[in-house]
């Protein structure tokens, strides 16, 4: 069986400023990106900032997993 773990984006701004090696326009944002918003999402939050073991084994095990496939 395939598991998958789809993830939408949405911008609330119209622009995006990311930048990639060498100050190239990074389009669409590197997964790294959408991982390092979603660790600060999940410790600052603002229904529950409280960091809990659940958690952190969430984000570690989304670091274990394969690169992702990007569509």
């Amino acid at each position: 069986m395939t598991d998958y773990l789809c993830i939408s984006v949405t911008l609330l701004d119209s622009l995006f400023h990311g930048k990639a090696d060498h100050g190239e326009p990074e389009w669409p944002p590197s997964p790294l990106r959408l991982f390092q918003a979603m660790l600060r999402g999940a410790r600052t939050g603002c229904r529950d900032s409280q960091w809990t073991d659940a958690k952190a084994a969430a984000f570690k095990w989304l670091e274990r997993c394969e690169p992702p496939v990007i569509v």
